[in-house]
This record gives structure tokens, C-alpha cells and sequence, in this order.
């Protein structure tokens, strides 16, 4: 780089500000109007899924590593910046890798600045990039992308925080016209100021999943005479190559119901052999059964 001078009377320039980076997906900014009770609500999203299909997970846990590792980062602009990383360790994990980041103007916080577009890529050609969006306070977008030789994994995730909630949808590997990937909800909900309940739904569809698709129902029963509400989740999992056929049950009352029918295929009589179980440990009762079934 030259050197550069300027006359007495002239006012030097003003420093270069800093790049601004927001802060994780996870932490999205209370909206002004929200209740102080509500402040604290535990964001629900946190990338600790152990899918493998899903990229980035485990973003909350640390990212340990071994040998020697050097990083350079160097700002080009208030709203760009690069970077350099050499981690000199096993043949499986050493290497090169580039990374460019850059923070659009549309700021919420000092600290906040979107759009966020975060890329990096080794000598192989492996390429990792990241599109981080709010298109409102409560509400926060992010796509993921992973290309690896010829493989290819995407994710797409929106969180929402409310006054006394949170809520996520996560869509892993969509393919539209093979009609396969993942989806996950989460909703967390503020119930008192010190608890929080909430549940997680995942759908999965495509040729590697037994059956296509997983069935899964819910249902609530109350009764308003006696006080009492249950709530159960059902599971079916069919394998038709193995004629097997699972079911399963859990409901609030600690009760846990499961059956398993397999066909004989073999048999040129139609069998099928069933096993049950039933158990409550809160009530100490617990039954099994097998049967039979001919036609």
C-alpha cells in the first residue's frame, strides 16, 4: 500500500468504523412493546439437532479442535470484511479456507446490521454459506448451504418471538419434486414467570425413510365435570418389504401403549404374529400380550 500526505489545514479523515455482525439466529431482538415478564422467554431454536442431514448442527455446542490453528480476519469496509484460516492438525482436517462476510444497512441495534451473507471455502472446493435476514424484530431468517463434491445439503429457518412466545420452523434438504426432506417446529409458550412449556414436531419424507413417510397423530381429552384433561401422541411406523407394522402411545398419565405386527410373508397362509405392551410406571401396571392372526 503507498503513503499518502495532506496539508496542516486539512482535517484528517475519520477512522473506518467497524463491521457490524449480529449477534447467533437464536437471539432475536424483544419487541418495545413486550411486558417485562416476558423478556427472558428462553429462545426456542438452537442448532443441537444430531440429523445428519441437517447442516450446521450442534451450533451451541463448542467446536473443539486439535493442533496449531491460525486466523486472520481483515476488515475492507464498515460492511465487508475477509478472512484467512490455516489449521495445521491431522490429514483428515488440515487445510486452507477463505471466508468473506458482509452486513447490509438495515440496523435494529449498534450491534445488529442485516442483511448478513457469510461464506467460506477450502482448496478442494468445498463451499459453506449462510444468508441471515430480519425482515422484522420478532422475526429472523436464515438459509444454510453445504456443496461437497457433488453432494449438496440446505436448510431453511424462521424464528418468531412473541410477547410470551417463541417459535420455529426448520425445513431440511426440501425437494420438491421428489417430494422428500425434513420439517421441524418448535413452539415454546411463557405459562408463569417461571415456566415455560412447549413441543417439537418432525416430519420426514423420502426413499431412504421405511414406508415413505412417518404417520404421527395427537389428541386431548377433557372432561369438565370431573376437572381432568388428557393429552396423548400416537406413532405408526410401517416397513411393507418386512410386513412390519409398529404403533405406539404416550399420554400425560405417564401411560405408554405399543404394538408390533409382522406379516409372514414367506407363508403362503396369511399370518401375522402380534406383541403388546401396556405400561403405567406411576401405577405400577404393566401387561404384555401375543397373538396370532390367520386370514
Amino acid at each position: 500500500m503507498g503513503n499518502s500526505t495532506s496539508s496542516p489545514a486539512s482535517a484528517p479523515p475519520p477512522p473506518e468504523s467497524p463491521l457490524i455482525i449480529p449477534p447467533p439466529p437464536a437471539q432475536i431482538s424483544p419487541a418495545p412493546e413486550q411486558s417485562p415478564a416476558s423478556t427472558d422467554l428462553q429462545t426456542i431454536h438452537k442448532e443441537m439437532s444430531d440429523n445428519k442431514n441437517i447442516p450446521n448442527k450442534n451450533e451451541l455446542f463448542p467446536q473443539v479442535f486439535d493442533g496449531g490453528k491460525i486466523l486472520i480476519s481483515k476488515p475492507l469496509s464498515s460492511h465487508f470484511q475477509i478472512s484467512h484460516s490455516l489449521i495445521l492438525a491431522n490429514p483428515m482436517t488440515s487445510g486452507y479456507r477463505f471466508g468473506a462476510t458482509y452486513a447490509g444497512t438495515k440496523q435494529f441495534s449498534p450491534q445488529e446490521a442485516y442483511p448478513v451473507i457469510l461464506g467460506d471455502t477450502d482448496i478442494s472446493g468445498n463451499l459453506n454459506a449462510n444468508i441471515i435476514h430480519a425482515f422484522t424484530r420478532n422475526t429472523l431468517s436464515r438459509f444454510v448451504a453445504q456443496f461437497q463434491g457433488d453432494k449438496m445439503n440446505t436448510q431453511f429457518v424462521t424464528d418468531f418471538k412473541g410477547s410470551s412466545y417463541t417459535a420455529s420452523i426448520t425445513a431440511a434438504n426440501p425437494d420438491l419434486i421428489n417430494a422428500s426432506g425434513i420439517v421441524i417446529a418448535h413452539y415454546l409458550q411463557r405459562v408463569t414467570k417461571s415456566l415455560d412449556l412447549g413441543a417439537e414436531c418432525m416430519y420426514q419424507r423420502g426413499g431412504q425413510v421405511p414406508g415413505g413417510q412417518i404417520a404421527v397423530g395427537a389428541e386431548l381429552e377433557t372432561s369438565a365435570g370431573m376437572g381432568e384433561a388428557v393429552a396423548s401422541v400416537g406413532y405408526q411406523q410401517e416397513i411393507p418389504n418386512a410386513g412390519v407394522n409398529f404403533k405406539g402411545l404416550v399420554d400425560t398419565n405417564l401411560t405408554v401403549q405399543a404394538t408390533l405386527e409382522k406379516k409372514m410373508l414367506e407363508s403362503q397362509i396369511p399370518i401375522t404374529f402380534v406383541l403388546s405392551a401396556f405400561g403405567n410406571p406411576s401405577k405400577s401396571d404393566f401387561k404384555f400380550g401375543v397373538g396370532m392372526m390367520l386370514g
